[in-house]
């Protein structure tokens, strides 16, 4: 069976950086019901006239977390093919790749809403059915920072409950949990980090996070120095990473040994020291991202206690 990581990763950091501009999102009260309008990645409004009871992911799993952590996960009736899903949903219907997307799959489920497709795919599910099509973000679909996650956490609230009771005390108490710990954090100490991936053994090309991106942000408020952080675009060579040095890299737990048994990369600093360190790319793009600061805080100040912080390395 062919893997779906790669693929997914790319989706990843894609998902993580595509935009260079964030809209605010229209305030609403929270005592809204339906019908809801909220507007779609292309700033395109999209009607929900009813609670939604059977819905289709067929997007990034970014998508089914959050109904997960808005405690809808009961009405969803289809995912996508994906490692990132959460164990609990690989009992449902799985509708195949993102890309392409198989309508037919996607239509015999009987959605009355359908999440994360774009391009072709969205306008043929919008031409012959009148089932609502959302994907959040800006552009592409693409999301770079913690306030775009929260933008579409709450988004997600209103058309699934029609208001944002249950998004606002979700995002207060993932940003307490960032801010209580920041606060224990160590001042005036910092450490250069490469968060990268190297998906072939001795390959030369790397995928990199940018300052564009909830990893990046998440990093710095970590304390940590990004070596990538002006560098334009997905991918660079290992060759920068060589010039760059970094202190440590974070990558997905499947690629640290591409890393450490790279035979160009023997010299680095991180690679000398036993400073590679597994987070998996899906972590920094979620609602969970509570989740994936605790474990930049446990790599970056390993004497520094943090619970539930296990990385890979």
């Amino acid at each position: 069976m062919r893997s779906t990581f790669f693929p997914s990763l790319l989706c990843i950091l894609l998902l993580a950086g595509c935009q260079k501009n964030n809209a605010p999102q229209s305030k609403t009260k929270q005592t809204q019901g339906y019908p809801v309008t909220v507007k779609d990645n292309r700033g395109l409004p999209i009607t929900i006239k009813q609670r939604p009871k059977r819905i289709v992911v067929a997007g990034t799993p970014l998508y089914t977390q959050i109904i997960e952590d808005l405690k809808a996960q009961t009405r969803i009736v289809g995912v996508t093919d994906s490692p990132n899903n959460p164990p609990q949903f690989k009992k449902l219907e799985n509708i195949g790749r993102p890309w392409p997307l198989n309508l037919e799959k996607v239509l015999i489920l009987k959605p009355d809403l359908i999440l994360g497709t774009m391009g072709p795919y969205r306008a043929k599910l919008q031409k012959i059915s009148n089932i609502p099509v959302f994907t959040g973000g800006k552009s592409q679909g693409g999301i770079e920072s913690l306030t775009q996650i929260e933008a579409l956490v709450r988004t997600l609230d209103r058309m699934l409950y029609g208001h944002t009771k249950r998004s606002t005390n979700l995002i207060k108490k993932r940003r307490g949990k960032l801010e209580s710990l920041r606060r224990r954090l160590p001042k005036h100490k910092t450490k250069t980090v490469a968060i990268a991936y190297l998906p072939k053994a001795q390959g030369s090309r790397l995928y990199i996070v940018s300052e564009r991106s909830p990893a990046h942000e998440l990093l710095t408020m970590a304390g940590g120095k990004n070596i990538f952080a002006k560098t334009r675009g997905f991918a660079a060579n290992v060759e920068l990473l060589i010039r760059r040095d970094p202190d440590v890299i974070i990558t997905d737990p499947r690629y640290i040994k591409h890393f450490k048994e790279h035979r160009a990369l023997k010299t680095l600093k991180a690679i000398k020291h036993n400073q590679v360190y597994g987070i998996q790319a899906a972590s920094y793009t979620s609602s969970r991202y509570h989740l994936a600061f605790r474990k930049l805080v446990h790599v970056l100040y390993p004497k520094l206690s943090v619970q539930g912080a296990g990385t890979t390395q």
